[in-house]
């Protein structure tokens, strides 16, 4: 790994840091545990200090690894912090602060300077056998919004979660949360057997390095290109099991729907293993498509999914999903 500091370039190896000041190369120029093997590093900005950063793994059996600060003048590090998880896949650059993958199970977690806390995790199913990792070089930070490569993991023989070009964004940090998106699907149009190499961009433009199976590429991305069969699931909604409570309506808004395209509405009920897609009306004079199927159950998730045609998408604005108690 490698990552310019305040015009200075480092790089990883192994336990060791080297580094280039203006063409002259120092190597040694920093050493953390012996045990350790340095797998990422970046630059982060404490104060109006520049420090880099580096994760660390010992390896694939150990549950522990180490994200290390230093203000890369000092015979040593400042501050390290423990994280029992196997290894530090990736920093994932953010507007003025830092997140970091770590582990198999594609934890994200983000960093202060001090200590790593955990924020989220990208669903999935994940085993001894079914697990996921992020490359050091798949992130970037494009258009604000911070964006990493979920890779099957390397000895993994399946795959707990849909892989590909991710991003964690919000339009307003201070009014919305962020939320974790599969924004780019390879050119293989496919979600398994992935792996994202490097992700870099060149003004408006983001390339994605990728291999699936034995086919592998660099794609440009299209931002006109719509991916039809793009969806957003609800977290798990619950009632009150002591309150007999109806689902009456699920509606959704939107701004546009072109010609040929669509919106449709599934729902699960009780923890169903498929969805079932509900009927729908569309509304054009308040530009809603709705279903009125009434559900009694504790427990409900919804998915809206969008059909594209071309580089034609719907375009949401407001969900809503409307509960009624009966009478007993």
């Amino acid at each position: 790994p490698m990552v310019i500091v305040d015009n200075i370039l480092y790089i990883g190896d192994g336990y060791q840091i080297h580094q280039v000041l203006d063409g002259t190369y120092t190597a040694n120029a920093l050493d953390l545990i012996t045990t350790e093997r340095i797998r990422c590093l970046a630059s982060f900005l404490g104060g109006s200090t520049y420090y880099l950063v580096a994760g660390t793994i010992i390896d694939d059996n150990v549950n522990k690894s180490t994200v290390y600060r230093w203000n890369t003048w000092s015979s040593s590090w400042s501050i390290g912090d423990d994280i029992e998880e196997v290894g530090v896949n990736a920093f994932i650059p953010t507007d003025n602060y830092l997140l970091a993958s770590c582990g198999f199970n594609s934890n994200i977690y983000s960093y202060d300077g001090m200590v790593l806390s955990l924020i989220n995790q990208i669903p999935g199913d994940y085993t001894n056998v079914n697990y996921t990792t992020i490359n050091p070089n798949a992130v970037a930070y494009f258009q604000g919004k911070p964006l990493f490569g979920i890779s099957r993991g390397a000895s993994a023989t399946g795959d707990p979660t849909e892989e590909g070009v991710y991003s964690y964004a919000t339009s307003n940090a201070s009014l919305y949360p962020r939320i974790l998106n599969l924004e780019y699907v390879i050119s293989q149009n496919k979600t398994v057997n992935v792996e994202i190499g490097a992700i870099a961009q060149l003004g408006n433009l983001i390339f994605v390095s990728w291999k699936e199976d034995t086919n592998y590429g660099v794609d440009v991305l299209d931002m006109a290109n719509r991916y039809s069969g793009a969806y957003l699931e609800s977290r798990v909604i619950f009632a009150d099991r002591s309150i007999p409570e109806v689902y009456s309506k699920i509606s959704v808004g939107y701004v546009e729907l072109p010609e040929d395209t669509e919106i449709k509405i599934y729902t699960k009920e009780n923890y169903a293993d498929s969805w079932t897609e509900q009927t729908t009306i569309t509304d054009t004079i308040r530009q809603i498509v709705y279903t009125d199927n009434k559900v009694d159950c504790f427990a409900y998730e919804v998915k809206i999914g969008l059909t594209c045609s071309g580089t034609s998408t719907p375009i949401v604005d407001d969900i809503q999903i409307k509960i009624s108690e009966t009478q007993s």
